[in-house]
C-alpha cells in the first residue's frame, strides 16, 4: 500500500514563493551595493564629475566641517525650495498661462542655485589656502589618485 504525500495548502505555497522573492531582492541589493561601492576594502568607484573630486580628496577633517556646513544650508533651504516648487506649480496651473513669468522665476532659481554653487567653492577655496605646503601637496596627490582611478576604470 502505497501512501500518498500531503498537499501544500495554497496559502503556505504563496508564502514560500514570497519568501523566494525577498530572498532573490535582498541578494540582488546586496549583489547592487557591492559592484557600485566595492566590499569594504576602500575600494569606490572614482568620482563623475570634479566637483566630487575635490570635495572627495580633501583630508577628513575639512571634508566634514564643509559637510556640516552645507548641511545647515541645506536644512535652512529646504522650505524655501518646497515653496519655490509650490509657486512653479501654481504658476504652470494658472489660466491663462504667463510663460514669461514663469520663465523669469526658472531664471531666478537658476541664479540661486548657481550662487550657492559659488558660496560651496568658496568654502572650499578657504580650506585649501588654510593648507600648509605639504598638505596641499598630499591634496593634490589624491585628486591625482582619482583621477587616474577613474581614467583607468574607463579606459581598461
Amino acid at each position: 500500500m502505497s501512501e500518498e504525500k500531503p498537499k501544500m495548502r495554497p496559502r503556505m505555497r504563496l508564502l514560500l514563493g514570497l519568501s523566494l522573492a525577498m530572498n532573490l531582492v535582498v541578494i540582488g541589493m546586496v549583489a547592487g551595493a557591492v559592484l557600485r561601492h566595492g566590499t569594504g576594502d576602500g575600494a569606490r568607484h572614482p568620482p563623475r564629475n570634479s566637483g566630487v573630486a575635490l570635495f572627495r580628496a580633501l583630508p577628513d577633517a575639512d571634508r566634514a566641517a564643509l559637510r556640516a556646513h552645507l548641511r545647515r544650508d541645506q536644512a535652512a533651504g529646504r522650505a524655501a525650495r518646497r515653496e519655490e516648487m509650490q509657486a512653479l506649480a501654481e504658476m504652470l496651473r494658472t489660466d491663462p498661462f504667463d510663460a514669461e513669468a514663469l520663465a523669469d522665476r526658472v531664471r531666478r532659481h537658476a541664479r540661486e542655485r548657481t550662487a550657492r554653487a559659488e558660496a560651496a567653492q568658496a568654502l572650499w577655496l578657504d580650506r585649501v589656502r588654510a593648507m600648509s605646503d605639504a598638505e596641499r601637496a598630499a591634496y593634490a596627490d589624491r585628486l591625482s589618485d582619482l583621477a587616474n582611478r577613474r581614467w583607468t576604470r574607463r579606459h581598461d
